[in-house]
């Protein structure tokens, strides 16, 4: 049972970590998308779906700034889990 509870705990611990870090990131990404810039574009008005005929998407800049910043989150978040070290 002490080597259960001494994995249990390492689980316990990268378990938590690993959330913490996901949460940060989820934070960080909802930030960015916020506060990027967008412009108007015009629906298919002959979809019954739609309510109304505009909706907005980003500009190219922030198309550009958003996807460069998710592509660096998932290497720097690789990268965390590469350099930390196992006990295996």
């Amino acid at each position: 049972t002490f080597f259960t509870s001494l994995a249990f705990a390492h689980w316990q611990k990268v378990y938590n970590t690993s959330r913490m870090i996901q949460g940060r990131i989820n934070d960080f990404c909802m930030v960015l998308s916020m506060s990027a810039d967008r412009m108007d574009t015009t629906l298919d008005t002959d979809n019954p779906a739609t309510t109304d005929s505009t909706s907005t998407t980003y500009t190219p800049q922030s198309l550009q700034l958003t996807t460069t910043v998710t592509r660096l989150l998932r290497m720097s978040h690789t990268l965390f889990w590469a350099a930390t070290p196992t006990t295996s």
